[in-house]
């Protein structure tokens, strides 16, 4: 019995040491409540904030993991270009808040320019365990902000979540809630925007030339202040491409039944300037549901915008015209789904667009409208329970369209029955090669099967 008992004794320890280990693994909790020392494949130095330190201290700090500053203004005050600051959080899940927002500029910076061969880096660590305020950073290119959670009540032209006035800035994996009035994310030009959640704010994302906008999850955007508008995206100026975004969830009390004329993108006019066309834009494999304006509106109240391609893309839920192009010339409209909605495409102001191997299906109006423009092709569409055309198709072949699973079947009729676009589409919504088969499917999965 003596034996027996040692041997409980000892499976009974081996189980809590297992059962405690796998409870640090999962949660990434260090053992006896070790300081973390995180490692970052950074060319710089790096450097530490960590308000939950009792080491920390602005005053005395070095900024290493064992002497760590107290505030992220006190850290950027110390560190030089390239360097990377680390904000540090905690393994549970309620973030650290550090009850600061970040404001640089010429005249007084605090943010320092990073290079191109290296970035300077501000990182919340673990990602979006640090709860904070917000960055409003002028006159500093080359910087990548990453990880954190955001929020504010500012209503104001700086009261974004995110708002950079410079250049080749980089904005990737950080949550933004309830930013009321202004955008989650503003950025200005050669900026990059990649796996962000913004949520319930004004609006999602707004940028000018020559930037990424890539697999961000935009989530009910919400009209917080009376007499303005909401969207998911704004954009304006040369090569902006917006890419495997999902938007979704927003719901019409919110937004459209209180005056909001809310779309997924718009062209839009910056405040401290007249706006600019929209030029060599690609707009691709993105999902878009529950928006109550257009999928996409452009306009030339600016201009003439110029050479734009939107494909693969799914548009579920609207509530007008899924694509609204006025005064745009040479506009590719390829491999698209348009699924309940009013209009489907609606060309007006001397636009010229093509149009081939899209899906239109259950739409109120004209799927296809020229108002006034050219359309130089109209080949290997479908068109399925549209109200105004009159060669629908019997049965769509989709997955489960009502859950908006709009793979195709096996035994659907869009498959190899599309125009071929070599160069132009060669992959489906999700990275799939085009075409599996003898020709190119329609809309914008391919069947692979």
């Amino acid at each position: 019995m003596k034996c027996l008992r040692n041997i409980l004794i000892i499976f009974t320890s081996l189980l809590v040491f297992v059962l405690t280990g796998c409870a640090n693994t999962d949660l990434g909790l260090p053992e006896n409540n070790e300081t973390i020392v995180p490692e970052f494949p950074y060319k710089g130095e790096v450097y530490y904030v960590d308000k939950s330190n009792p080491d920390a201290s602005d005053e005395n700090g070095d900024g290493s993991i064992y002497s760590p500053w107290k505030t992220i203004s006190c850290g950027l005050q110390n560190i030089k270009s390239g360097e990377a600051l680390i904000v540090l959080g905690n393994n549970s899940r309620d973030p650290v808040v550090y009850e600061e927002r970040i404001e640089s500029s010429t005249i007084h910076p605090l943010v320092p320019t990073g290079t191109q061969d290296q970035h300077t880096i501000i990182r919340a660590y673990p990602r979006r365990s640090v709860k904070m305020e917000g960055f409003f950073i002028r006159d500093a290119s080359y910087v990548r902000i990453e990880g954190f959670q955001i929020t504010n009540d500012l209503t104001e032209w700086d009261g974004c979540g995110i708002q950079i006035r410079s250049q080749y800035n980089e904005i990737v994996d950080n949550y933004i809630e309830g930013i009321g009035g202004q955008p989650g994310i503003k950025t200005y030009t050669d900026c990059k925007i990649i796996d962000n959640h913004v949520y319930k704010c004004q609006y999602g994302i707004t940028v000018k030339d020559n930037c990424l906008i890539e697999n961000n999850r935009l989530e009910r955007m919400v009209r917080h202040i009376d007499g303005q508008d909401s969207d998911y995206i704004r954009m304006q100026g040369d090569n902006v491409i917006i890419r495997n975004n999902i938007a979704f969830g927003t719901l019409y009390e919110e937004t459209a039944d209180l005056g909001a004329h809310f779309d997924f993108i718009q062209q839009f006019n910056y405040e401290d300037g007249p706006g600019a066309p929209v030029t060599n834009a690609v707009i691709e494999n993105n999902q878009v549901y529950d928006y109550f304006g257009q999928g996409i509106i452009f306009n030339d109240i600016v201009g003439v915008s110029d050479n734009v391609i939107i494909r693969n893309n799914i548009f579920a839920g609207g509530a007008s015209t899924v694509l609204l192009i006025k005064g745009v010339s040479n506009v590719k409209i390829y491999n698209n789904l348009f699924y309940n909605s009013n209009y489907g495409i609606r060309v007006n102001n001397g636009s010229s667009v093509s149009v081939a191997n899209n899906i239109f299906m259950n739409l109120l109006l004209e799927s296809l409208l020229k108002q006034d423009g050219t359309i130089y092709q109209n080949e290997g569409n479908a068109y399925y329970n549209c109200a105004r055309d009159d060669n629908n198709c019997d049965e769509p072949g989709l997955l489960d369209p009502v859950s908006n699973d709009f793979h195709l079947r096996s035994d659907s009729d869009f498959i190899d029955v599309g125009i071929d676009l070599p160069g132009i589409v060669d992959t489906d919504i999700e990275g799939n090669s085009r075409p599996v088969g003898e020709k190119w499917d329609i809309g914008p999965y391919e069947y692979d099967g």
